[in-house]
């Protein structure tokens, strides 16, 4: 392995080391916004157990949507 190969690596190493707070604090914000909403809805009567299920589904479609499209948006910073 070549000397620009190693530094190369650690570069992206030191890139991915720094962002981990920042991922990790939009995802505690994101968490706690929809949980405010769902507290929100239950309160107003929005929630029923009839459509718990369709809600459910939609926000965990949401979330991965969310994780795969910053999870690429990272990945391509990392790699330039």
């Amino acid at each position: 392995m070549s000397d620009t190969t190693q530094v190369a690596e650690m570069l992206q190493v030191v890139a991915l080391a720094t962002s981990l707070p920042v991922i990790a604090g939009q995802g505690g914000i994101a968490g706690t916004q929809m949980l405010a909403l769902i507290i929100r809805s239950i309160t107003l009567g929005e929630v029923s157990p009839s459509n718990t299920s369709q809600l459910l589904f939609k926000e965990i479609s949401i979330g991965l949507v969310h994780g795969l499209a910053r999870t690429s948006s990272w990945r391509s910073c990392v790699h330039l």
